[in-house]
Parts: C-alpha cells; structure tokens; sequence
C-alpha cells in the first residue's frame, strides 16, 4: 500500500461497503499498527472498549511525524504476519464495522476523499433525505446507520473512536515532512483582514466531513465540517442541498478554503463560522 501515491491511487477506488478491501485488512491500517504495538492484553477483557478509546485519544494527540512509523508499518504490513484471529478478534474487530475500515482507508486520502456522516434519524425529519447520487459517494464514504451514529448528534467528533483514521491524512513520501505537514509560509497573507480567520484556519485544515445532523436536515443544507490532523473542527459552512455538484469543482482542486469561501459568499458574514453559502 503506498501511502505517498494515496490521493491518486485510491480515490478512485469502488469500496463495496460489505466487503473489506485487500488493504483495509486487519493489521494493515495504520492505526491497527499503532493499536497492536500499544495494547495491553494483560488488562481485563471488560476494560478493553476503554483501552480502544485511550489510543485513539493518544492517536490524535499525534503529531503527522509521530504518526508516521505507523504509516509506514502498515506500508509494509505485506511483509510481516498477520494478526491471529484471537487478536483481531479483541483489539480490532469488536471496534469497527466492515464498511467502517473500508471508511478508514479512504480517508486516509484526505479532503480528496471525505466521508459523509448521518448523526440525525428523526423521522419527521428524514422524510426527503437521501444521499446524493454521486460517483464519489461510495458505500465506503457513506457513514450513515443510526445504531451506529444515532448517538452523535451532540458531538459528531466521537465518530473517530469507530473511524480514528478520519483526521489521519499524513503524507509519508517526504522524509522532511513537518509535525502537522504544513508550512504557513505557503499561503501567504490573508487578502482581505475580514478573511483572516477562515485564511488561519485553512493553514491548519487537513480535511473535511460533511455533516447530516438536526440543523441540516431541518434546513434542506449539507454542512461542511473542516478539522485538522488532531480532528478538531477548526472551520465549518453549509450550504444549499440543491448546490452539492457546483461544490466540487472548488474541492477537487487546490483551492485555499478562503478561496471556496469566496466562491459561495453571499455577504460579509460569509468569513464567519457557520455562515451560508450560495454556490449556484
């Protein structure tokens, strides 16, 4: 699995989202290695759903070069045995669905491949929702079941302890790669000082996640949650459910977010977190 060439490798890929992919295998994620180098099996049984939730807390505290010997662990997973199926069988398999470490291996991919997550199952609300059809969208994106997510619909964010891999967009082909893979010097000043947050927060960002939640689903919007390598939401926007393909132009290409911002102003406010945008 070469994690450098990821962005042009697998984000093209068609995940099936009942059968795992060759190199979503058990111990070939970067955070299976991680978890399988740092668990303590002489811990009770009962205690282990906490085990899983303190490494994936340690995990994100990670910088991108504290990341990346995993990374390159599970590069060469090929090369080591696989785990026993009495280790999978209590460290990873109880913790993640099929789809969901298909899910984990796209996002490795970063803001090139996000997955799109349902927290909201009112069904007064529901009644008109449907995932867009769209070929970028497949079951492996598609983190949607609500005895999985119906419980977080006040703190999305606990979707990394069923998908740590969400935030875990590190490039390991550059051996000089700085702690969170990015140098500030590349963007420059803000044009305008009223962009400066959004410029400040698009310096951080790695990725995004679109977000389903109450509010979405109340106001027909699809909400655009950008987080940075830890998984902290350092930005968010939304946006009319009816302008979903006028935003992936501006997202497939290397545009700074104050630059996709700009495309969907609508009004100063636009620069604010949780603003609305307009992409028709």
């Amino acid at each position: 699995m070469d994690i450098a060439s990821l962005p042009s490798s697998y984000a093209g890929l068609k995940l099936d989202g009942e059968q795992l992919h060759e190199d979503a295998r058990y111990g070939a994620l970067p955070f299976d290695c991680f978890a399988l180098s740092n668990w303590d099996f002489s811990r009770p049984l009962p205690k282990d759903k906490e085990q899983w939730h303190d490494l994936v807390l340690k995990w994100l505290a990670f910088t991108a070069l504290e990341r990346r010997p995993y990374h390159i662990l599970g590069h060469e997973a090929w090369k080591t045995p696989a785990p026993t199926q009495e280790v999978i069988d209590r460290v990873l398999a109880p913790f993640q669905t099929t789809n969901e470490r298909n899910a984990a291996l796209r996002a490795l991919c970063g803001r090139w491949s996000p997955m799109w997550l349902r927290t909201c199952y009112d069904p007064e609300l529901c009644k008109d929702y449907k995932v867009p059809p769209v070929h970028f969208l497949t079951p492996a994106h598609i983190l949607d079941d609500e005895g999985l997510y119906g419980g977080l619909e006040s703190d999305w964010t606990q979707i990394y302890f069923r998908v740590p891999s969400i935030p875990d967009c590190v490039q390991i082909g550059e051996p000089e790669v700085e702690s969170d893979g990015v140098r500030a010097e590349e963007f420059g000043e803000p044009e305008f000082e009223n962009e400066r947050e959004a410029h400040e927060a698009g310096i951080r960002e790695r990725t995004f996640v679109y977000l389903i939640d109450r509010e979405a689903l109340r106001d027909k919007v699809i909400k655009l949650m950008w987080i940075d390598i830890h998984g902290n939401c350092v930005w968010d926007f939304s946006f009319p459910e009816g302008d979903f393909d006028d935003l992936q132009g501006p997202l497939n290409r290397p545009y700074f977010l104050t630059e996709i911002i700009s495309r969907g102003a609508v009004s100063d406010q636009s620069f604010k977190r949780g603003a609305r945008l307009s992409l028709t």
